[in-house]
């Protein structure tokens, strides 16, 4: 699976809420014994050291396992000083945060790791690509993720994104030629009429939104024939900080032939007709996927 899998994902912006002031009580002070035991007690960056996972694996189901219990005290555990977050460069508190947020807006969440995620050790750190389904009951989405933790002093995220996130923040452009299956896949589809219209159709439905929602178009995929059995798939939705709505489903099989089924738009019947270029790169670049 390659980088193009997954486009446009931002982070939901930090709100901060009304806390209470409580006043405070004088407190006996400590003995000399405790004083003493204090002074040779470790300080919270080494017991942090110390009781932090000791290898990526070990990182990544302490995420999710933090995730799912909502356990805000051991997410910000898992996390560098400085993150940064699907494009944005946060303070470990600014992440914990926004978790906070979206855990809260969602009530039952729970995330699965799929498959087998992928460990690449990169010198100082170690990257991992996975793919997680996420979501409250009911609206759970699968979406190809990565981490980046950083090894010293220990194991620590120090970057959060998804290919969707990469794509959005590349510096090629839109209107590049493809150079890869993936990416003539997604030319393909955005070359058709009503991919046009149900993108100013999501456009119109966001404006409608505050900007506070944080809340972008996007899309997943290409899926590949061998994972789809037979066809390339592209959905087209909108993507928020922690799941992708959906809608519209495209595929297109190895001849370039082009259907479209909605779960929030009107579907046109039968074939869409792409740009011929689009077609011809497509034949060009998937020949031999």
């Amino acid at each position: 699976m390659t980088g193009n899998r997954f486009w446009l994902l931002i982070a939901q912006p930090l709100l901060f809420g009304c806390g209470r002031l409580h006043s405070q009580q004088a407190v006996p002070a400590p003995s000399a014994s405790a004083a003493a035991s204090s002074s040779n007690a470790p300080s919270p960056s080494a017991r942090a050291t110390a009781d932090a996972p000791r290898t990526a694996e070990q990182v990544l189901n302490a995420w999710t396992l933090a995730l799912n219990a909502a356990d805000m005290t051991a997410l910000a555990a898992l996390y560098a000083d400085q993150v940064k977050f699907y494009g944005q460069s946060l303070a470990r508190e600014d992440v914990v945060a926004r978790k906070r947020k979206a855990l809260a807006a969602a009530p039952g969440f729970e995330q699965q790791l799929l498959g087998q995620p992928n460990y690449q050790d990169e010198g100082d750190s170690v990257r991992v690509f996975f793919q997680k389904r996420s979501g409250p009951p009911g609206r759970q989405s699968d979406v190809r993720s990565t981490l980046v933790l950083a090894k010293s002093p220990h194991l620590a995220i120090r970057e959060e994104t998804d290919a969707v996130t990469e794509k959005r923040f590349s510096s090629a452009s839109a209107d590049a030629k493809p150079d890869s299956c993936d990416a003539a896949v997604w030319a393909l589809v955005a070359s058709t009429p009503f991919s046009k219209r149900l993108y100013a159709q999501i456009d119109r439905n966001l404006k409608g939104l505050p900007a506070s929602a944080n809340l972008h178009p996007g899309g997943m995929g290409p899926f590949l024939p061998y994972e789809t059995g037979g066809t390339y798939d592209v959905w087209i939705g909108v993507n928020g900080p922690e799941r992708f709505e959906n809608y519209a489903f495209f595929s297109v099989t190895p001849k370039g032939e082009m259907s479209v089924v909605c779960a929030q738009c009107d579907a046109p019947s039968g074939h869409l007709a792409p740009v011929r270029s689009a077609l011809d790169d497509f034949h060009r670049l998937c020949a031999n996927q």
